[in-house]
């Protein structure tokens, strides 16, 4: 036969309260200090995995109101900047209202969405000596965001994430400008 037999705690309730209290802290300060020594080496090795540079975004808004896209049509003098830009963003308002558009889920927006987009990106190619690549866009109903970036930056940007919030004036359901 075995005999078990158990200890009873003679600590007090609040002693085992300040003794995880105590562990608890002791750990923090471990996770702290092995923070602050990663943050120190990745501060140190900064140079070998990154450039800082001084970048030019040009910014655009075009309401198009809902017109076709012209393929002669010229607006250089909206994409045209006293300094040449690294980034252009290019924000379209009232693209499509039309009722495929109204109900489409397509993050790529509907053919005029997209026939804008080519009109766009083909502006970019004829006016800027240097080439520009399409980085991230998103159609939202009436509004559509672009954003190119140089080709001589195109490898040092990755992981691009979108996304977009409906609040418009239709129940949240419908991006508008005027929401």
């Amino acid at each position: 036969m075995w005999l078990l037999s158990s200890k009873k705690s003679t600590q007090q309730p609040e002693e085992k309260l300040d003794k995880a209290q105590e562990v608890k802290v002791k750990i923090q300060q471990k996770e702290d200090k092995i923070r602050r020594t990663y943050n120190s080496l990745l501060q140190q090795k900064r140079e070998e995995f990154s450039r800082l540079e001084n970048l030019t975004v040009v910014q655009v808004t075009w309401n198009i109101s809902c017109t076709e896209p012209q393929p002669a049509e010229d607006f250089s003098d909206l994409l045209h900047a006293e300094v040449f830009p690294d980034i252009i963003v290019v924000g379209l308002q009232e693209v499509d209202f039309s009722t495929k558009a109204l109900t489409s889920k397509s993050v790529s927006g509907t053919e005029k969405h997209r026939a804008w987009q080519t009109l766009v990106t083909d502006q970019i190619a004829e006016h800027h000596t240097s080439p520009f690549s399409l980085i991230a866009s998103e159609c939202l109903v009436g509004l559509m965001l672009m954003i190119y970036v140089r080709e001589v930056y195109s490898s040092a940007v990755a992981n691009v994430v979108t996304s977009r919030s409906c609040s418009g004036s239709i129940m949240n359901v419908v991006g508008y400008n005027g929401g």
